[in-house]
C-alpha cells in the first residue's frame, strides 16, 4: 500500500501546458514586460542605491555571466532619468573642451559650456584663426602698409646719413677721412685728398704725429658718440615700426575677435580667453604674416604641427547629441579608459604632447549623468 502510495502516473511525469488557458492567440498580442523576472531583491537595492543623491555613495553589481546584470542596471538607469526629466530634476550635461594657456602651457585651461555650445566653440575658433591669417597676411600685403613702414625706415636713415655727413665734414676740415673696414670705420689721415699712405706718414716727424694722433682720438671720440646715436636711430625706428605693425594688427584682429567676444559675453572664463588669444595673436603677428610656401618652410622637418595650433580648442566632452543624462557604459575599465590619457608625438626622437593631445575617459564622459 506505501509504494502505490508513492507512484506517479505516467502523464504526471511532465509538465504540458494547455493553450486553451491563455487568452491570447499569438504573443503579439502580449504587452512586453516592463520589469525583470526574478532578482526582486538584487532590484529593490539597485533602486535604493539609484534613490540617492549624496555624493560618495557607488552599486558594486556582482553575478555569473549572462545574467543580465548590465541590462538590469542601464534599464534602471534611464528609468531614474525619465523620471528626474519629467520633474525638472534632468540639467543638461555640460561640454567640456581644453584650450591653451598662454601664461603656462603645461597647465592648460579647462573651458565648460551649455550643452552643444562645446563643439561649436571649436569650429569658431578654427574659423576665426583661419580669416586672421587671410586678413592679417592682405594687411600687412598691402600698399598703404608698405608706404607707412618705408617712410619710418627712410626717415631713420635720413638721420644716419645726416649725422655721418656732419662726422665726415668734421673729419675732412682735421685732414682725415673715414673708411669702413671689416673691423668697423677706420679715421685715416689724408694728404692731398687721398688717404695717406704709411710710408708717408712715417715720413712725418714725431710732433706732426703726435698732432695727428691727438686730432685722431678727438674725432674716434666723435665717431664713438655718433654710433651711440646712430644705434639709438635704428631702436627707434624698429620701436616705431613695431608700434605701426600692432596698431595694424589690432585694426585688422579686433573686429575678427569681437564677435566672438558678443556671442560668449556670458561665459566669463571664454572672454578671459579671447583676451590672451587676441594679445598673443598681436604678438605673434610674424607667424600670420607668413602664407603659402614660406608657411611650410617655416616649419622646421619633423614638426607635424603649426603655429596657429596653439589656438586649437581640444572638445574633450561633446554632449550634442545626448538625450537627457549620459549614461555610459564602459566594458574595459582599464586607468586609461576610466580616467583618460595623455597622448604623445614624436619630434627628432623626443616625445612631446600639448593641451590638444588629451584624451577623455568614461569619468570625464559620465560627468553631469
Amino acid at each position: 500500500m506505501a509504494r502505490n502510495s508513492l507512484e506517479i502516473p505516467v502523464e504526471q511525469l511532465r509538465w504540458r501546458c494547455n493553450p486553451e488557458g491563455f487568452r491570447f492567440r499569438t504573443t503579439v498580442e502580449i504587452s512586453p514586460l516592463s520589469g525583470f523576472i526574478g532578482q526582486e531583491r538584487a532590484i529593490r537595492a539597485i533602486e535604493f542605491g539609484l534613490g540617492m543623491d549624496s555624493s560618495g555613495y557607488n552599486i558594486y553589481v556582482a553575478g555569473l555571466t549572462g545574467t543580465g546584470k548590465t541590462s538590469i542596471i542601464k534599464s534602471h538607469l534611464e528609468r531614474v532619468v525619465e523620471r528626474r526629466c519629467i520633474d525638472d530634476q534632468c540639467k543638461e550635461p555640460s561640454d567640456w573642451c581644453y584650450v591653451n594657456n598662454f601664461d603656462d602651457s603645461d597647465r592648460p585651461v579647462v573651458l565648460r559650456l551649455p550643452k552643444g555650445r562645446a563643439k561649436k566653440f571649436k569650429l569658431e575658433m578654427d574659423e576665426l584663426i583661419k580669416h586672421v591669417k587671410t586678413e592679417v597676411s592682405r594687411v600687412f600685403e598691402s600698399e598703404e602698409y608698405a608706404q607707412q613702414r618705408k617712410r619710418i625706415l627712410e626717415e631713420s636713415q635720413k638721420k644716419q646719413h645726416q649725422l655721418f655727413q656732419e662726422l665726415e665734414r668734421r673729419a675732412n676740415e682735421q685732414g682725415f677721412t673715414i673708411q669702413s673696414s671689416p673691423m668697423g670705420l677706420m679715421i685715416i689721415p689724408i694728404k692731398a685728398g687721398k688717404p695717406m699712405t704709411p710710408e708717408e706718414y712715417l715720413a712725418l716727424d714725431q710732433a706732426e704725429r703726435e698732432e695727428l694722433e691727438q686730432r685722431r682720438m678727438e674725432l674716434m671720440s666723435r665717431l664713438s658718440d655718433s654710433m651711440k646715436s646712430i644705434q639709438a636711430f635704428e631702436r627707434e625706428a624698429r620701436k616705431n615700426v613695431q608700434e605701426l605693425d600692432t596698431k595694424v594688427g589690432q585694426f585688422t584682429v579686433d573686429p575678427l575677435v569681437q564677435g566672438l567676444e558678443l556671442e560668449y559675453s556670458d561665459f566669463p572664463e571664454v572672454l578671459v580667453y579671447l583676451k590672451a588669444v587676441k594679445a598673443d595673436i598681436l604678438d605673434s603677428l610674424d607667424s600670420f604674416r607668413t602664407t603659402g610656401e614660406a608657411a611650410q618652410q617655416a616649419i622646421p622637418p619633423g614638426m607635424a604641427q603649426e603655429p596657429s595650433n596653439k589656438y586649437k580648442v581640444n572638445l574633450l566632452v561633446d554632449n550634442t547629441d545626448t538625450q537627457g543624462l549620459p549614461i555610459i557604459i564602459e566594458t574595459n575599465p582599464t586607468h586609461a579608459n576610466m580616467f583618460g590619457r595623455i597622448e604623445k608625438r614624436s619630434v627628432f626622437g623626443t616625445y612631446v604632447t600639448d593641451f590638444t593631445m588629451i584624451r577623455p575617459g568614461a569619468v570625464s564622459r559620465a560627468n553631469g549623468g
